[in-house]
């Protein structure tokens, strides 16, 4: 059911369990520790079929990857999917997590988790009373909070009205961050216009974070 999706992924390692007691299924997608450990949100969703999770956690985990990059964190990518049959909830869902959080700790902190779909800081929190490796738990408990609570940067259109010279944000890494040396490894290039990006294929175009502007191209040499 998995073998065709795994062969074709280029991630490290997946690590999957089937939990009786719930029926649901817990993929973990490590795509990538380059960097640093995996790190990426845990979700919870029910699935047509468990293929689709692990096909969730693999795209995620690899997506992950680049994000974590991208912001220059030292983090590699990983996702977290918790396939179940409906959402849970009280006691059953707090179990869940605990056998969840168990088999996170036997990764030994390959991989960090954090909220996602379906998940909250009080989630994290549970996960925490048996694993060492959860960013965003509660601030009672000693982390960020919910995430809706942290400072928000103004996007580029409301920073466009505020000052019309001001350079939109762009996805291109600044020359000499490990972003840049990582691509120049690969015999990666970036270019800094469509024109430009001609020269070179295939190439995917990055756009802004918070628009859907323009930003750059990345193409192999």
């Amino acid at each position: 059911m998995f073998e065709d999706q795994l062969r074709a992924w280029d991630g490290e390692e997946v690590v999957l369990r089937f939990d009786a007691p719930s029926a649901a299924w817990m993929f973990i997608g490590v795509h990538s520790t380059v960097l640093g450990p995996a790190a990426g949100g845990t979700r919870i969703k029910s699935y047509g079929s468990p293929d689709l999770a692990l096909a969730d956690a693999l795209r995620l985990s690899t997506a992950m990857t680049s994000k974590n990059a991208m912001a220059g964190l030292p983090l590699g990518g990983g996702k977290g999917v918790l396939a179940v049959p409906e959402i849970p909830s009280g006691d059953a869902r707090r179990e869940l997590l605990l056998r969840y959080a168990d088999l996170l700790e036997s990764l030994h902190g390959t991989y960090r988790t954090a909220c996602d779909m379906n998940t909250r800081s009080e989630d994290m929190d549970v996960i925490a009373e048996r694993c060492s490796s959860v960013f965003g738990r509660t601030e009672a408990a000693g982390g960020s909070g919910p995430r809706h609570r942290l400072p928000v940067r103004p996007g580029p259109h409301e920073q466009r009205k505020r000052s019309p010279a001001r350079k939109v944000p762009s996805a291109i890494p600044v020359p000499g961050t490990q972003l840049e040396r990582l691509f120049e490894r690969f015999g990666v290039v970036i270019c800094k216009s469509r024109q430009d990006a001609h020269r070179f294929s295939p190439c995917s175009f990055l756009r802004s974070s918070a628009a859907s502007t323009f930003s750059g191209v990345i193409g192999r040499v």
